[in-house]
């Protein structure tokens, strides 16, 4: 699309939360001089703190979702956007008609909340879990034959913050 990615020399370990980057960092190889963080901070906020404070991240390698959803509870679903992150987990679950997530649609659905706050209150309303990681599993799994709607925003999202990442890489 003409936009940029995540550069190739990148190695995405996915690590289960902020908290346990201190166990994943020796495993990688280091101090963490060569590598980066991108965390959302839903309740990980002192955690962050304790990460910089043992220095385990230099010239402050740590990227967070909130800085490219625009707003302060974000993960990583809130780079999609409501639009593309519905469809996203109704195609995932099956869902359709009267059983779908419908953000920014009901007045109960309060744009105050994480999209996976909010996910999760329609799912169980209907008597279903949110799985967090089986949507991007899906997702993954269907490649470039999965058509979301509303992707400028994503897109825009998702290419800052690659474009962050990449200016950490020296050379």
């Amino acid at each position: 699309l003409g936009r940029t990615t995540l550069d190739p020399r990148w190695t995405i370990v996915p690590c289960g939360g902020i908290a346990r980057i201190a166990s994943v960092l020796p495993l990688i190889g280091g101090s963490g001089d060569h590598a980066a963080i991108f965390s959302n901070l839903l309740n990980e906020q002192n955690k962050t703190d304790q990460v910089n404070r043992a220095h385990l991240m230099r010239d402050s390698r740590i990227l967070t979702a909130d800085a490219y959803a625009g707003r302060s509870d974000a993960a990583i679903e809130d780079l999609l956007g409501d639009t593309a992150y519905a469809q996203l987990v109704n195609e995932c679950y099956q869902l359709a008609g009267d059983r779908q997530v419908m953000l920014g649609r009901q007045p109960s659905d309060s744009a105050s909340l994480s999209i996976l706050k909010r996910v999760e209150g329609q799912l169980k309303s209907m008597g279903l879990g949110l799985q967090r990681y089986q949507p991007a599993a899906f997702l993954t799994q269907r490649g470039l034959e999965m058509h979301l709607d509303k992707l400028d925003m994503a897109l825009a999202n998702f290419e800052r913050l690659f474009k962050d990442l990449n200016g950490l890489l020296a050379g």
